[in-house]
């Protein structure tokens, strides 16, 4: 009868030494998709961020376009020159109106105007005189 014999220590050698290299390789496999899966996901959330930044600048741009918009919908219509001449006149007649409004007032019923056709002189009370101020030392 034959025993069977006991795996030489080369052969058990090699057996580990093949089942450390699948452990290393799977590991190292593993490693590679987590970290390619993790790249793909970064590209996207750095597109989807450039994205989001481009929007918001859009956003922002269309506000302002907004802004201007209702600006120019308050703006006055331009005058031509016809109806600048006759803006002018109406203008130039009310001004006019004015002036001799004011100049057909009598003279006695403003007080400088008084005093100059009247030549009388004002009467001005003096100040009362406050008392002097104590010295000030200052710090050296």
């Amino acid at each position: 009868m034959s025993f069977p014999q006991a795996p030489s220590e080369s052969a058990a050698r090699t057996r580990w030494l093949k089942i450390a290299a699948t452990v290393w390789l799977l590991l190292t496999s593993t490693l590679a998709a987590v970290n390619s899966v993790g790249l793909s996901r970064l590209s996207e959330q750095a597109e989807a961020s450039a994205q989001d930044a481009q929007v918001q600048a859009l956003g922002l741009r269309l506000a302002e376009l907004e802004q201007q918009a209702k600006v120019d919908r308050r703006r006055p219509a331009p005058l031509g020159q016809v109806e600048f001449a006759t803006a002018q006149r109406a203008l130039d007649e009310r001004i006019a109106r004015v002036e001799a409004a004011q100049s057909a007032d009598s003279p006695s019923t403003c007080r400088p105007c008084r005093l100059v056709c009247t030549g009388s002189k004002p009467v001005w009370k003096k100040p009362a005189k406050l008392p002097p101020s104590p010295p000030v030392e200052h710090p050296r």
